[in-house]
């Protein structure tokens, strides 16, 4: 089994990403922007507080 380093594009932080996560693994593969999920959290509240 194969694994991948990812680094988040806002805060940096490094995740291991294996073949299971199909989503995060074509990510990795296609050197695209990552966001972990505490960045995505962050952002959709930001998003629902602006939007109020």
């Amino acid at each position: 089994m194969s694994e991948y380093t990812v680094r988040c594009l806002l805060c940096g932080q490094a995740s291991v990403v294996s073949e299971k996560q199909a989503d995060q693994l074509q990510i990795a593969k296609q050197g695209g922007a990552y966001i972990c999920d505490l960045c995505q959290r962050r952002i959709r509240h930001e998003c629902e507080q602006q939007t109020r």
